[in-house]
């Protein structure tokens, strides 16, 4: 089973991660990197630096050393008024400026964690993902 995960034609990573897909673009965004310690660029493919994603999954990876971008531009992200916590998980995670909205309606709306998570789950969240949120929302409101 673990050779079948880690095989190149899996589209899994021997712990289970998806493979980085990379999208046609016409013409990728290029970023500086300002960090001290550059990856070692002899090893064979690019490193993932972040995904970014909407609630139902990864729309474009933002990739190290050549700092490559496929997919949606990032957009600059207003703090959502939920946490600095829930902002920087948001943020990590790559989520555009729609589900960080669909985040904040939910928190707002919703009465405990059941409901938040169904709704949450009803937008294409998984559910593992949507608790966990909660329980950062719960613990920093």
């Amino acid at each position: 089973m673990k050779a079948l995960l880690s095989s190149p034609r899996s589209g899994f990573t021997a712990k289970g991660f998806p493979r980085p897909v990379f999208l046609p673009s016409a013409q990728p965004a290029r970023h500086d990197t300002a960090c001290a310690g550059e990856p070692d660029i002899g090893q064979k493919g690019p490193i993932v630096l972040r995904y970014t994603r909407n609630l139902v999954g990864i729309t474009g990876v933002v990739t190290v050393p050549s700092m490559d971008y496929s997919g949606p531009l990032p957009e600059m992200m207003a703090p959502t008024g939920l946490g600095e916590a829930v902002d920087a998980y948001l943020n990590a995670h790559g989520y555009d400026a729609n589900s960080r909205l669909h985040v904040m309606h939910a928190w707002r709306e919703n009465d405990g964690l059941a409901d938040f998570i169904s709704d949450m789950c009803g937008k294409g969240m998984p559910m593992a993902e949507a608790e966990w949120l909660w329980c950062l929302l719960f613990h920093n409101n």
